[in-house]
């Protein structure tokens, strides 16, 4: 569980009543929603990686889902619950994990008055669950994926173990994020589509899959394996350099340190060595550990766990059966005590609360800003915990200016310079210890950079090459026919992106991404001139160039204006926010989709531009009515109703300041229930019901994500680069801060009336439709019927 609330909210009142309080409320909603709607039943190799982990872990637990199997939702028994809650949710088996801005001294104290007082218990031997090693090459073959999927499987050893380590790094020789590994190697030679591998450790025991995609066309499943064996014989042969092993160990303490820049990355982390049985002390020492990893190591590693011995599963195409249980015949709970607040939840409302003064971000100070070039800016934010930047150089121009632009950044992470071939060019970097990558955006295209302070000037350096002289590989387009082919044929077998997809299509039309996006017959006529001449076009508009680091400010500055090509004369391009239609009266589009299980539904409902107090309004709005698990549409929805596992809502602010805001619903739900499930959120968003009582928590919970919104260290150049953009000159919480302070109901009453009430609604719904009442579909308005075709383009 990860609480950020202050230290004395989270210490509680008493410490025995959370060990007393033991709600079962959502579990007869669970229940209810597996029987009519299992969220994963409809995504496209759910049962094929469910399949496999059964013939992996064959007669082990790991074999079941966590959820538990089809069948086990027949009769759910609570004593089986309770048994194991209290045989295991006692003190000698928890840990409780604190990381974050609070004076240990004063905690302490709290914590052994609180806590110390729980339950411990004699703790169950806990059964063995022995797994039979492979003794030769193990098969199966499978028809349960859109497009073949092949895996290996290897045992290795549980978390803990000494050789981890090595497995790690030996992992990063096969594929890492420079894409220099031996696999990352065969598909940029288009040998394979794709091989990824992952080491997974257990307590009790460890594993090693390699997934692996053959080419769409021309590959048969024995050459893709061939390929992978090639691959592992040469990891167990030591064939890699040893700049590249000490590159991969630089990688990795790169990656711990970053892990423990925040809260987050430490509470993870000693969460992972709780589980292990490891101290923080043995945690911290990983860094040093890798540092000693040799040639020998890897070799040893790879030669014990990763042989001949293997489970090697291929998947080829096919639609599996879906299970489907009878719906229990349970009657819709009516809530007795709706609204009602239990004698636990008022005493933690009793704790007063000592919030310290809010921290807003000043411009200038906590990010400076610094003009650089001809009309460039420079935001600069200080790094107080390690060594190593991070750099952006975001150009404005995207998507929405140039629709190739896409194509010429996939294709910009596919090549290496004029000089240099993409492994040379990508090895380089890494024995810095740095990365680097392009993303588009619909109003930019960003250069993300990352590596040592101490090594700026160099990797400034090699950014800069790529940018003024980017290499040139036909071969890389070929990646792009293959890549579409195989996106195609997963995309219809997605129902969720399907139900997006028309869901884009009904609010921009001919501007939707999925229309917008590349056919297979235009990547077929691409030529890399093409591309690179759309890209050397982006870097003639002007630029912001993001970095937070160590460095001082004026050593920044200097090595960006001697090591970075920037425009003579940049252009610029208005940003552009995509338009969306106007509906006269309230419109459903309709999709059948044969093969769901599921229908997906979105709603939306055009608002109005917002004022700066309107926009505190909407997170106030937003609270009550559709963001959390108190929310009227998750409790509505989900909770009294079970009609959906996925349901929730926003009211969504333009980015630009004049344009209109938007509301926005989602849920999906059961073929059967889609009507029910329409009229359910229709009527809350044309009728909202008013529970006046629950503005207090509604108003504690907006001044508490001042606090917890702040943007880390990392993410504040952004933050103002984008505020700037929008037209602020300061911190815009601040003025919002106030607004919460003093709203009251009311105040999210007339906000609702003024931009949400009597406004027509659109619906996208895209499902199995057989058996729905079409006429009924007509009471929520105008229908439109589109195929897949439509909506889509391949």
């Amino acid at each position: 569980m990860n609480l950020r609330l202050q230290p004395h909210k989270k210490l509680l009142p008493e410490s025995k009543k959370p060990q007393q309080i033991i709600y079962f409320q959502s579990f007869f909603v669970v229940i209810w929603l597996f029987h009519n709607d299992d969220p994963n039943s409809d995504i496209p190799v759910q049962k094929m990686i469910e399949d496999f982990l059964q013939t992996h872990y064959e007669g082990h637990p790991y074999s079941k889902p966590i959820i538990g199997l089809t069948g086990h939702l027949k009769n759910p028994r609570l004593s089986q619950m309770m048994e194991f809650f209290n045989t295991w949710y006692v003190a000698n088996n928890m840990a409780l994990i604190l990381a974050g801005s609070f004076n240990t001294e004063e905690v302490m104290p709290m914590i052994e008055e609180k806590f110390g007082g729980w339950r411990s218990a004699d703790l169950p031997e806990i059964p063995e669950s022995p797994l039979e090693q492979y003794r030769c090459r193990e098969f199966k073959l499978v028809r349960l994926s859109p497009i073949r999927i092949g895996v290996m499987g290897f045992r290795t050893v549980p978390s803990g173990h000494p050789d981890n380590l090595a497995i790690e790094i030996a992992t990063s020789l096969l594929a890492n994020d420079a894409e220099t590994g031996i696999f990352d190697r065969m598909m940029m030679e288009n040998k394979i589509m794709a091989a990824q591998p992952s080491a997974l450790h257990a307590p009790d025991h460890g594993s090693y899959l390699i997934i692996f995609v053959p080419k769409i066309i021309g590959q048969r499943f024995r050459k893709a394996e061939a390929l992978i064996n090639e691959g592992l014989l040469a990891l167990r042969n030591g064939e890699f350099s040893d700049e590249m092993l000490e590159a991969i160990k630089l990688g990795y303490q790169k990656e711990f340190q970053r892990s423990l820049e925040t809260p987050e990355g430490r509470a993870y982390m000693i969460t992972n060595a709780f589980v292990e049985g490891r101290s923080w002390e043995d945690v911290l020492k990983e860094a040093e550990e890798v540092a000693k990893i040799t040639r020998e190591d890897v070799m040893r590693v790879a030669n014990t766990y990763l042989g001949d011995n293997r489970l090697v599963y291929w998947s080829k195409m096919g639609f599996p059966k879906k299970d489907k249980l009878d719906k229990p015949d349970w009657e819709p709970v009516i809530p007795q005590n709706a609204g009602q607040r239990s004698e636990f939840a008022l005493k933690l409302d009793e704790i007063p609360e000592s919030w310290p003064e809010p921290g807003f971000i000043e411009f200038g100070k906590d990010v400076m800003i610094e003009p650089i070039g001809r009309a460039s800016q420079l935001y600069y934010t200080p790094n107080p915990y390690n060594d190593i930047f991070t750099l952006q150089v975001r150009f404005k121009k995207g998507i929405l200016h140039e629709n190739l632009i896409q194509s010429a950044v996939e294709y910009m992470n596919l090549v290496g310079t004029a000089d240099k071939s993409f492994n040379d060019f990508r090895s380089e970097l890494q024995q810095l210890g740095a990365t680097m990558y392009f993303s588009a955006g619909n109003n930019d295209v960003t250069v993300h950079l990352e590596g040592f302070d101490d090594k700026l000037l160099p990797t400034l350096k090699l950014l800069n090459e790529m940018l003024v002289n980017p290499g040139r590989d036909d071969m890389q387009l070929q990646k792009f026919v293959q890549d579409i082919k195989g996106n195609n044929k997963f995309l219809r077998d997605d129902p969720m992106t399907i139900g997006d997809a028309l869901y884009q299509y009904a609010l921009h039309g001919d501007m939707s991404p999925y229309i917008r996006t590349l056919t297979l017959r235009e990547a077929k006529r691409l030529d890399s001139d093409q591309l690179l001449d759309v890209f050397r076009d982006v870097l003639n508009h002007n630029a912001d160039i993001l970095y937070t680091g160590s460095l001082p400010l004026e050593f920044v500055k200097f090595a960006l204006a001697e090591n970075l090509h920037l425009p003579k004369e940049p252009q610029s391009v208005e940003y552009i926010e995509l338009v969306r239609r106007e509906f006269d009266g309230s419109t459903v589009y309709l999709h059948h989709n044969r093969k769901a299980r599921q229908s997906n539904i979105n709603f939306y409902v055009q608002g109005k531009a917002l004022s700066e107090q309107d926009k505190a309004l909407t997170n106030a709005f937003n609270e009550y009515f559709g963001s959390g698990m108190s929310s009227l549409v998750f409790q509505e929805i989900r909770e009294f109703r079970s009609l959906s596992y996925a349901a929730y809502s926003q009211y969504r602010p333009a980015f630009l300041q004049s344009n209109p805001a938007y509301l926005m619903a989602y849920m999906n739900t059961q073929s059967d229930k889609t009507l029910e499930g329409m009229q359910a959120m229709s009527e809350l968003i044309l009728d909202m019901p008013q529970k006046p009582e629950r503005m207090d928590g509604i108003r504690k919970a907006m001044l508490q994500s001042v606090y917890t919104s702040q943007p880390g260290f990392r993410e504040l150049a952004s933050t103002v680069a984008n505020w700037q953009r929008q037209g602020y000159q300061s911190d815009p919480r601040e003025f919002r801060y106030s607004i919460y302070n003093r709203i009251d109901f009311n105040d999210i009453v007339d906000f609702y009336h003024d931009q949400i009430s009597n406004k027509p609604l659109l619906i996208t719904v895209s499902g199995n439709l057989k058996g729905i009442d079409k006429s009924e579909m007509e009471n929520f308005g105008r229908i439109v019927k589109l195929k897949y075709k439509d909506f889509i383009r391949e």
